[in-house]
């Protein structure tokens, strides 16, 4: 169960595959104990002993993928073995590479999938033309003394895959719609997602007080519009004023946003917001939404 967790937590960190493959190149070795701080759960424990297993695969399966004969020396660092690639150099690419599942097989041996977006030309005269979503499958080998930097070795090349299967549609707790009007509330989360996505504005006017949040920069957009409200309570107020003091709502905002180079990107956020002084401001960063308390296992009948 507990591989089943560190893999929906990676889920999650699908756009971080390039974070996850310096973190492979750089990490130093697990975190000297600290009796002080905080204890880390058993999942959590877990997940950072998997980021660099993930991380070292997701840069050898792009590193494979996107050399040629004669480019065998840039795979040795991660499959020493190699003798010889036929592939003819500069034909394939690996636009991008990211870990989505990993399970640890034994103490220092780890499986992991990479799912791997593939362009390719018939030669260089060419254009790149997409090949689609590719999974594959390589065992990493963790060697290293405590307290010093772990070491990493594929055991083989890279073997393709089915990609893992879409799992269940989450069901998340945001059930009551909220009309999108010009009210108080609506005009907050606008113009605070205005200011963090197009640099227009101070974010500290609509955070609240020890919330420390910093623009996307650079800007991706040029106008954000909410579209859509949804809350995870019915409002005990009109909304179009603001509640007493201390009342804290969570919601759940789909916006459009313009790129300027035109477009619509449409995006949601998992927003909390509070209310203060006669004003609502964001009581956190973004987050993910929240499940609803009766989302149903994704692995139903499954040993707990």
């Amino acid at each position: 169960m507990r591989d089943r967790m560190v893999t929906a937590l990676l889920w999650f960190l699908l756009a971080l595959g390039p974070v996850l493959s310096l973190m492979a190149l750089q990490r130093t070795g697990a975190p000297a104990d600290d009796s002080s701080g905080p204890t880390q759960t058993a999942v959590e424990q877990d997940l950072g002993a998997a980021s660099g297993p993930a991380g070292f695969a997701a840069r050898f399966v792009a590193t494979w993928l996107s050399v040629g004969r004669g480019e065998e020396d840039q795979v040795r660092p991660y499959y020493p073995p190699v003798n010889s690639i036929p592939r003819e150099p500069a034909t394939q690419q690996a636009s991008s590479a990211t870990v989505v599942e990993v399970r640890q097989l034994q103490p220092g041996y780890w499986q992991v999938t990479t799912a791997a977006e593939l362009i390719a030309r018939p030669d260089t005269a060419t254009g790149w033309s997409s090949l689609g979503t590719q999974c594959f499958l390589v065992g990493v080998l963790v060697s290293g003394s405590e307290g010093q930097p772990a070491s990493y070795t594929a055991s083989a090349l890279p073997a393709l895959v089915g990609c893992p299967p879409s799992g269940l549609t989450p069901e998340v707790d945001y059930g009551q719609d909220i009309p999108v009007l010009d009210g108080p509330l609506v005009q907050t989360i606008s113009e605070f997602l205005g200011a963090y996505l197009t640099g227009i504005g101070e974010l500290s006017r609509y955070t609240a007080p020890l919330v420390e949040l910093a623009p996307v920069t650079p800007a991706p957009y040029v106008t954000v519009t909410v579209t859509g409200l949804r809350a995870s309570s019915e409002p005990e107020w009109e909304i179009a004023e603001v509640p007493a003091d201390g009342t804290v709502l969570d919601v759940l905002v789909t916006i459009d946003a313009l790129p300027a180079g035109g477009g619509i990107d449409q995006l949601t956020y998992a927003l909390s917001v509070s209310a203060r002084d006669g004003r609502w401001e964001l009581a956190g960063p973004p987050t993910i939404p929240a499940l609803a308390a009766d989302q149903p296992s994704p692995r139903e009948g499954e040993d707990q």
